[in-house]
């Protein structure tokens, strides 16, 4: 049996070559009087400086073409892949491209790309050092990174640490990275991450679900599963399988406590123990519960929280704390647009008049306040009551319980619109 859920507000990662990171430069190298001079092509050692960080020494080449300098390095170690062109204007070499993108297809290779990413965007300037040669350093200034292509690179940065902590748990396997990976396939990444970390959690999820070959049992014909909002619950013990790798994890037990058949028509008059293809729920809480039952012990939990810990002490001294900290975060945050939906679904699921809506959120720390208020055709909303919504988690937390809420709304229409 198998579980494929979606959020489509998970952003597609592109892991091909991203020209455009250093393209812009805000400072032009001199030609000076060095000791050597720029001969068509010359090999030498050199070091990448970013602020406080030293990048490990490289072998780099210069390649001089006309009025061109292509400086490239060959990295070793998953170091990223750096390549640089200058241009001479005069007695001027202008710098026309500074490009980086990682040198192979391994996890590691992506955290090292992500790494000289953010310290090269957080100082704004970086410099090559030549080890063999006698030569100035080379410094380079760059403008401000475009707040979009921040966001892409930060997720990349997170999802990367999580499938290198993936890595160390399961020491014999090793990623291949594709060129790109799907949102489903990084909230399975995320699902995998948690499972190993916390045993027993609870995951957002899209507001339809697709169980497959779904075996309808005697309590479901019981309580008319078909048309009824109840839990289900399934297990499985296949492999996880994610970027072309399967890791074994044992029995996983999903539930789903808030749900509805959303295609109930389609599969009316089936049997006990009869298969259905695609059953598909309707979640109205967008919450999917997650019990990994080999994980979720004192020992194991124990054993997998302190290679957590020995893997962040190893991040922690390489690179700044707030990309150890990503590790934290969620790959599957909710957006405004998904609150609004949890909460419109949930009055659904309980049964609320259409009179009962949802106003647009307000961010606050890491949870959205959801306004809920009565709305009616040219009068103003009558705020009843606020929820907060989890980014990391989707949990609902109601200032008052749906039964006063309904209660609550019931009294003030009675009261301002006079409405028995």
């Amino acid at each position: 049996m198998q579980l494929r859920t979606s959020r489509t507000n998970l952003p597609q990662v592109n892991t091909s070559f991203l020209q455009s990171d250093f393209s812009k430069i805000t400072r032009s190298l001199e030609q000076k009087n060095h000791s050597v001079s720029l001969h068509p092509f010359i090999n030498f050692r050199g070091q990448i400086l970013v602020g406080e960080f030293l990048f490990p020494i490289q072998k780099f080449s210069f390649r001089q073409k006309a009025n061109f300098v292509f400086i490239e390095n060959f990295p070793t170690n998953s170091f990223p892949k750096i390549e640089i062109v200058l241009e001479r204007s005069g007695s001027i070499f202008n710098v026309k491209e500074f490009k980086i993108h990682p040198s192979d297809n391994g996890v590691q290779g992506e955290i090292l790309y992500t790494r000289l990413f953010f310290a090269i965007a957080d100082m704004k300037k970086c410099s090559l050092h030549f080890k063999d040669i006698d030569f100035p350093p080379f410094n380079f200034g760059f403008s401000e990174i475009p707040l979009q292509d921040m966001k892409v690179i930060l997720y990349r940065a997170k999802l990367f640490r999580k499938l290198g902590f993936i890595e160390r748990v399961f020491e014999k396997t090793k990623i291949n990275v594709p060129e790109n990976i799907t949102p489903n396939e990084a909230q399975q990444i995320e699902i995998l991450f948690r499972g190993l970390t916390e045993g027993e959690f609870t995951n957002p999820s899209d507001s339809f679900v697709t169980i497959y070959n779904y075996k309808v049992s005697k309590s479901d014909l019981q309580n008319n599963f078909l048309f009824s909002k109840r839990e289900f619950s399934l297990e499985f013990n296949e492999k996880f399988f994610i970027l072309g790798q399967f890791f074994e994890v044992g029995k996983v037990v999903i539930r789903v406590e808030k749900a509805s058949v959303a295609n109930p028509r389609k599969i009316r008059n089936v049997k006990e123990n009869e298969v259905i293809d695609e059953l598909r729920l309707n979640v109205f809480d967008s919450q999917i519960r997650y019990t990994f039952e080999k994980y979720n012990n004192a020992e194991r939990l124990s054993k997998n929280k302190q290679k957590l810990k020995r893997f962040r002490d190893l991040l922690q001294n390489e690179e700044p704390n707030f990309l150890v900290s990503l590790l934290d975060e969620s790959l599957a945050e909710i957006d405004d647009k998904s609150a609004i939906e949890t909460l419109e679904a949930l009055l659904q699921y309980y049964d609320f008049p259409d009179r009962f809506s949802v106003l647009k959120p307000k961010l606050q720390k890491n949870q959205w306040k959801v306004p809920i208020a009565l709305t009616y055709p040219k009068q103003e909303p009558i705020l009843l009551a606020d929820a907060f919504v989890d980014m990391r988690t989707g949990k609902v937390e109601m200032e008052i319980s749906f039964d006063e809420l309904l209660k609550k709304g019931k009294k003030k229409a009675k009261e301002v619109f006079s409405i028995a």
